[in-house]
């Protein structure tokens, strides 16, 4: 099962996104924040938290509490009128439903209904690129951070695929380098026809799985 990006909620500080991969989701709850200095010096705080759900009955009541307010964001989009005093009223209301989803998160996360696997991913992306967006516009930098978080979030869906519960939560399997191919090499038995393999490919993918744990 390929995994999915299915909730979106971005906001100009705050960010939720719950992907979906093997069965299994997958909650990234972000906070980004400028704070300016008198001496004119910027400093950037920026806070991530993942954390990995078995989809039980509480985790898909999540799920689609956070899904209809995705909904209402996708029906404040579509109503969104192209002058400025509409676009700032958009973002107002953008940020409510964001913040909405973020509580919700929140919420459900200090007192789980359900079993909640703190997940940390072997690489800080964001935490690499956001001093040197500290210098840029507030829009920029919102702008950045916005992206960032999303990608952030597709790259651990991605690195979550062909993977069990187990291997989800483990942070050196996680951070082990990307293999491209596992080769074995075996002996041909006798009295086998040469022109087939004497092993099946699922037991050897298999075999290329185990080898990997």
């Amino acid at each position: 099962m390929s995994f999915k990006l299915p909730i979106d909620l971005i906001g100009d500080n705050k960010a939720v996104f719950l992907v979906t991969v093997e069965g299994i989701y997958i909650i990234g709850v972000f906070e980004w924040d400028v704070k300016h200095f008198q001496n004119q010096n910027k400093n950037v705080s920026h806070h991530e938290k993942f954390y990995i759900l078995k989809s039980t009955s509480p985790a898909i009541k999540l799920r689609r509490e956070l899904g209809a307010i995705q909904k209402s964001k996708q029906r404040l989009i579509s109503k969104r009128e192209d002058t400025r005093d509409r676009h700032l009223l958009f973002r107002t209301d953008k940020n409510h439903l964001v913040e909405k989803a973020f509580q919700l998160v929140t919420t459900y996360l200090k007192n789980p209904p359900s079993p909640v696997i703190p997940f940390t991913p072997p690489k800080k992306y964001i935490n690499e690129y956001m001093k040197m967006w500290k210098d840029f516009t507030p829009n920029a930098f919102r702008q950045n951070m916005q992206a960032a978080s999303r990608r952030s979030m597709r790259h651990i869906g991605g690195s979550m695929e062909g993977k069990s519960i187990d291997e989800m939560r483990t942070p050196e399997i996680n951070a082990l380098q990307y293999v491209n191919y596992v080769a074995i090499n075996y002996t041909q038995l006798p009295n086998q026809n040469r022109d087939t393999s004497p092993l099946h490919s699922t037991l050897l993918k298999q075999m290329a799985r185990q080898y990997l744990k």
